[in-house]
């Protein structure tokens, strides 16, 4: 087994009756070549792959088994390859048909020096092939002027026993057929490639090609890519496949992120105009531009996607054709990422193209590979008309089931998520990623290396595909999960170096002398304290313990190790407080982001957070809370079918009543105004720290008395968190805001799935203190008093 592998070539199956995949290597350049192939059949198979030159003449041929549910990499190296370019064929020789697919990959290494292992890497996946009329782009245009323009080489392929011709056309950005570039008649013998120069021999410019084959019943494959040139060397490469024109391209993934700049490239391939709708969507599916457009015949049209999504941002965008019987356009979204935000110096780029969805007996695979720093993300986009309930899993090499990425869950209309392979898989390993949906979805990896000062050098993608294998609930998730409150989510997986950041916190114990009184109870006795921002992250210590980056997106008040490692003993022993008190109460405060438009969290202000007796009742029967407790209150998959009560859990505005709303949506705020999240945590106890799904061993109070399966009364704990409004938001923009657990429409208001935890890590004999001076006492201890003639400050 090879397991050093990055790069490219092109893989794709000849005839739907045949089991041959056909791919592509280039030995120039000092390219290294990779094949990695995913055996999605329960039963290992047998494959045989058979390398040829670019007139078909056979140069080696590689036996190889791929086991059950697992993958297999094949170096194509060798002096055969060198400065030579050429064919391959996989062949299944055994085992179950038609549940293997590959990918070829291509690498560059970087001179040394260069403070990066790679200059480029690139990736073709599997594709069905070519039949009648086809067309492409090709771009030689470099945003960095200065380093010349960008190759564009153009490969065409003939797999047939007999020789074909095709009349390829070159069209000017304009529309024009090119007035020095004129391939015409091109007749390929059987089994012969060749490949063309195409754009950068003529300066920098964009432009279209088409591809009319005579026989339109035979297969073919053609593939054009574009080699970037900067600082003296390669540091981009990526590959973009012809392709038959669409109407609807289906989502499209979009990024800003490192920064970037992307842009959505929209070409018509006919004599026609085709008017086009392009809809741009935030990784939350929040529409954030439509915008209207007629291409005009042979010509191209760029959007600027930073211009909507905003700066360090994820999404997508559709584009459909707005006129019946409309022939179709051709569309990719192509990322150039650079060094600083404004530079136009080219560090690393790669393109994005519409691939179809699985059927839904089918679900989507691709192979990982974490060898050399590569960090993994594998990106998941509902493409349905509705939400669609997620699965996945991830295996080794040999098929072993190692997790599953993330819990089933479930993605809104137009919602993207993005799963971190590496915290499951770990580094230097090979696997595969699966993953399903009972909707329409499409799914992306993303491999990236990272230059030696921490910025990034290549990027490559590699579309997962449709394949017959299948994911259980015991093959995707190793423990049942009940009523599981962080199992869906929105919002891209963002780095932590660009998440809001809270505050040091206190290392000492915080408390002196007051002459401040305490006061009656008005109604409930209570104390109560105010916390800063601590950290946002994807851990859930309950949830998803020791599970670091497998929760959705958290804000943390109090302790500020808290983390997916966190225990009852690690809280109450170690850690800064961002609490009054400080390390008097080192406990852990956590609720679900809230995410703007763009999917962009809004930084908390803050939270005050309550520790009352019922309404009515016997006060002094109210216990200190046990060391250890931890507990859960709310749905994160509330929906608009299945709302939550508005007395435990709604929102407001800070500093006056509005009414106890629902939705974000509804409060009446306004610019410059604090929004607030209200949640209020069952109180009666069963006498056990933590249950399976994490809030059976705690019930709210009924009539003002404690049920008989959970006799023991503890304090009320409710969590009152604010999110400033922006001064100059006069629109209302907010109410568009959401919880990253939102997990249903986003055309609907978002805010239904309030939830939170809460991780005690008092010190007792403090709990203890205000437990018996304020709430058996029957006194209200505003502003942290203790009722001893002490405050927490």
């Amino acid at each position: 087994m090879l397991l050093f592998a990055v790069g490219l070539l092109a893989l794709i199956p000849a005839r739907a009756e045949s089991q041959d995949r056909v791919g592509f290597w280039n030995g120039y350049l000092s390219q290294n070549n990779i094949v990695e192939c995913v055996n999605d059949s329960a039963a290992p198979v047998q494959v045989t792959i058979t390398v040829f030159d670019r007139s078909g003449k056979t140069l080696n041929t590689i036996p190889a088994r791929i086991p059950a549910l697992g993958t297999e990499h094949f170096a194509l190296q060798g002096n055969d390859i060198v400065d030579r370019f050429g064919t391959y064929t996989v062949r299944q020789t055994g085992g179950a048909q038609g549940n293997v697919h590959c990918y070829s990959l291509f690498y560059r290494g970087a001179p040394r020096g260069a403070g990066e292992l790679l200059d480029y890497a690139y990736t073709l996946p599997t594709q069905a092939a070519l039949r009648g009329f086809s067309a492409g782009t090709y771009n030689s245009m470099n945003p960095d002027v200065a380093a010349g323009p960008v190759f564009n080489w153009f490969t065409i392929y003939n797999p047939n026993d007999q020789a074909q011709t095709f009349s390829v056309s070159i069209y000017s950005a304009n529309g024009d057929a090119h007035p020095t570039k004129a391939v015409g008649q091109v007749r390929l013998e059987a089994k012969e490639r060749r490949d063309f120069a195409l754009g950068h021999d003529t300066g920098q410019e964009v432009g279209l090609y088409t591809i009319t084959p005579t026989d339109s019943s035979k297969p073919y494959y053609a593939y054009l890519v574009r080699y970037g040139i900067g600082t003296g060397r390669f540091n981009f490469a990526f590959p973009l496949i012809a392709r038959s024109a669409v109407c609807d391209s289906g989502l499209v993934p979009a990024s800003t992120m490192d920064p970037a700049t992307n842009w959505a490239e929209i070409a018509n391939p006919y004599s026609t105009p085709v008017a086009v709708k392009v809809d741009v969507y935030a990784a939350s599916g929040r529409l954030v531009k439509s915008i209207s457009d007629t291409v005009q015949p042979f010509a191209q049209r760029h959007i600027y996607l930073n211009e909507y999504l905003g700066s360090r941002a994820t999404g997508s965008y559709r584009v459909q054709c707005t006129q019946q019987n409309a022939r179709g356009f051709l569309t990719q979204s192509l990322f150039y990422g650079h060094r600083t935000q404004g530079s136009s110096a080219v560090e690393w780029a790669y393109a994005s193209q519409p691939f179809a969805t699985p059927p839904a007996d089918q679900c989507l695979s691709v192979p990982v590979n974490t060898h050399i720093g590569a960090a993994n993300w594998l990106n998941v986009v509902n493409q349905a008309a509705h939400g669609s309930t997620v699965q996945s899993a991830l295996r080794d090499a040999s098929g072993a089931y190692v997790s599953d990425l993330e819990g089933p869950h479930t993605l809104a209309r137009g919602l993207r998520k993005d799963l971190s392979v590496n915290a499951e898989l770990g580094q230097d390993i090979i696997g595969v990623g699966m993953v399903s949906g009972t909707g329409a979805i499409r799914s992306e990896l993303l491999r990236v290396y990272y230059r030696q000062d921490g910025a990034i050098g290549t990027i490559l993608n590699m579309p997962a595909q449709s394949t017959k294998c299948s994911l259980t609930q015991t093959e995707s998730h190793s423990t049942p999960v009940v009523n599981n409150p962080h199992a869906t989510g929105h919002g891209e997986h963002i780095p932590a170096s660009d998440l809001p950041k809270g505050v040091a916190g206190s290392s000492e114990v915080r408390i002196r002398s007051t002459s401040v009184p305490v006061k009656a109870p008005n109604p409930q006795s209570a104390f109560r304290t105010v916390c800063d921002l601590s950290h946002y992250a994807y851990d859930d210590p309950i949830v998803f313990p020791n599970q670091p980056g497998r929760s959705h997106l958290h804000v943390f008040f109090g302790n500020t190790g808290a983390n997916a490692f966190s225990t009852a003993e690690s809280l109450r022993n170690s850690g800064n407080s961002t609490c009054r008190g400080g390390i008097a109460n080192r406990s852990a405060y956590w609720v679900p982001a809230v995410i703007d438009a763009r999917g962009v969290p809004i930084r908390s202000s803050g939270a005050l957070f309550y520790y009352k007796s019922q309404v009515g009742g016997d006060r002094t029967k109210i216990q200190n809370i046990p060391p250890g407790l931890r507990m859960i209150a709310g749905d994160a998959t509330a929906n608009p079918g299945k709302l939550q009560n508005n007395y435990h859990y709604y929102w407001g505005c800070e500093g006056r009543f509005t009414g106890q709303h629902r939705t974000i949506a509804e409060t009446p705020c306004t610019a410059g105004e604090k929004l607030e999240m209200h949640i209020t945590f069952p109180s009666c106890w069963n006498g056990q720290l933590d249950s399976a799904d994490h809030t059976s061993h705690m019930a709210y109070p009924q009539n003002s008395s404690c049920p008989a399966s959970h006799p023991r009364e503890l304090p009320v704990i409710s969590f009152h968190v604010s999110f400033p409004i922006p001064a100059n938001d006069t629109r209302g923009e907010y109410r568009n805001w959401r919880l990253v657990s939102d997990g249903y429409e986003v055309n609907r208001n978002g805010g239904l799935s309030l939830h939170a935890d809460w991780f005690n890590g008092w010190d007792p004999q403090i709990s203890q203190t205000w437990t018996r001076n304020c709430l058996n006492a029957n006194v209200d201890c505003a502003g942290g008093l203790l009722g001893d003639g002490r405050t927490i400050y």
